[in-house]
């Protein structure tokens, strides 16, 4: 009877550690993310970079403030860019793609998540941001749009 004890309360015990949510993202820059609101990040500027958040090779990494709420992360980013007009931004969930080797996705692979945005007053066809949720560094806005410097 008492064999079965210890493994039975090892499962448990790692079932519930799995409960607790932490900061667990890898961060590149050293920062943990900061939240204006529960919604929505602070971003830390607009990016040099022109390609930041529009190509595969440059996405947005998101993974930092709760590696169990994937979606809940690019949300808190989307929520805080606005046009270039200081407008509101809308989006809409394109899919996954570029699969790559991970060490921080229980399955040793990861995707890019691709999110369409359109604004009010916007001539070109919708912009396409890819976002990484496995891994964190510094979040800014692309260039091209701006973003929330304060908590509505």
């Amino acid at each position: 009877m008492r064999t079965y004890f210890l493994p039975g309360l090892w499962l448990l015990a790692t079932l519930l550690s799995g409960c607790v949510r932490t900061f667990t993202g890898y961060s590149t820059s050293g920062e943990r993310p900061i939240l204006l609101n529960a919604d929505t990040y602070q971003l830390m500027g607009t990016s040099q970079d022109p390609a930041y958040g529009y190509t595969a090779q440059k996405p947005i990494h998101v993974g930092g403030y709760d590696t169990q709420m994937q979606e809940a992360n690019i949300q808190r980013y989307l929520n805080a860019l606005q046009s270039p007009q200081g407008g509101k931004v809308t989006w809409v969930y394109e899919g996954a793609c570029c699969f790559y080797k991970s060490t921080r996705n229980r399955l040793g692979e990861a995707s890019l998540e691709i999110y369409a945005l359109v604004y009010e007053g916007q001539t070109l066809s919708p912009l396409l941001l890819y976002f990484d949720t496995y891994n964190y560094d510094r979040l800014l806005a692309p260039q091209g749009l701006d973003f929330l410097k304060t908590a509505e």
